[in-house]
């Protein structure tokens, strides 16, 4: 009796079948297949009554012990194929690991190498007048058209009672530091503006009038009491659609709130552009 050659041809059928789907070169794989078939035949004592047909049709050798030979083909074959098939598998499932980029990450790479977005974009600094440097000037915080506080609406800034100075009526929404100092006031509602000069002097910048009662909703504020700024920085964005559109004037005023520290102050009146001379303040 011979041990039949079955396992051998089974092993390597189930090698080309998962070579075929799997992979390229497997062909040592078969090798695995037949020796798990072999070792069914030892086990089971399977043998051939003669030499002839293998495969399928060789339990027609074996037909005394046909469910023997039917495990030694299902080991034989499926150890091939499993052996194969997973090696196959686990080599494409490393190196497509390897090369694959998931697009959604690589989205979100290319968008953290993006420059990011930190919030409102500043605004170009105006040109300062370099008389401002001399510290006994206030620039105009807005491009528009200056004049003097007697000619504003609100009778309390006509009056002067809360200090000299100038106004603006603006044409742009962007209000900038009208000199060196510390922001001192920063009001919740947007509308005003304080701040102490490098140089001693009391400002109050009042943006529109009867504009508190807006709650902050056309303001966007660029700095908070306690930063020091420099003449032209920005300060603070004014939606003056929506100041108009609330009924309400976007009338800027400059105030110098300790006036009486000043021998005088005299404001300009005419077009103005942010960063312009303004107000003159001398001791």
């Amino acid at each position: 009796m011979r041990r039949p050659s079955s396992a051998a041809n089974i092993a390597q059928g189930g090698a080309c079948l998962a070579v075929a789907l799997r992979t390229k070169s497997e062909r040592t794989k078969s090798l695995v297949g037949s020796a798990c078939g072999a070792l069914c035949c030892y086990v089971f004592n399977l043998a051939a009554s003669s030499t002839g047909v293998t495969g399928i049709f060789g339990i027609l050798l074996c037909i005394a012990q046909p469910v023997q030979y039917a495990i030694m083909f299902a080991v034989a074959f499926g150890v091939a194929f499993g052996v194969a098939f997973g090696v196959a598998f686990g080599v494409a499932f490393g190196i497509t690991s390897t090369i694959y980029k998931d697009e959604d990450k690589a989205k979100a790479a290319k968008k953290s190498d993006a420059p990011k977005d930190n919030g409102p974009k500043a605004m170009v600094a105006p040109q300062v007048d370099a008389s401002a440097a001399d510290a006994a000037t206030l620039v105009s915080p807005m491009t528009g058209t200056a004049l003097p506080l007697s000619q504003v609406s609100d009778p309390v800034f006509a009056s002067e009672s809360m200090g000299k100075g100038a106004a603006v009526e603006p044409t742009d929404g962007a209000i900038y530091a009208p000199c060196d100092g510390e922001v001192t006031l920063a009001a919740n509602t947007g509308h005003a503006l304080g701040m102490m000069s490098d140089a001693g002097c009391e400002v109050l910048l009042h943006i529109g009038i009867d504009t508190v009662e807006l709650k902050g909703a056309p303001f966007t504020a660029h700095v908070s009491a306690g930063d020091h700024v420099k003449a032209g920085q920005l300060l603070m964005e004014a939606d003056l659609d929506q100041i108009k559109a609330a009924g309400k004037a976007a009338t800027t005023m400059v105030i110098v709130t300790n006036s009486d520290d000043f021998k005088s102050i005299e404001g300009t009146s005419g077009k103005v552009v942010a960063g312009a001379s303004l107000v003159k303040l001398s001791k």
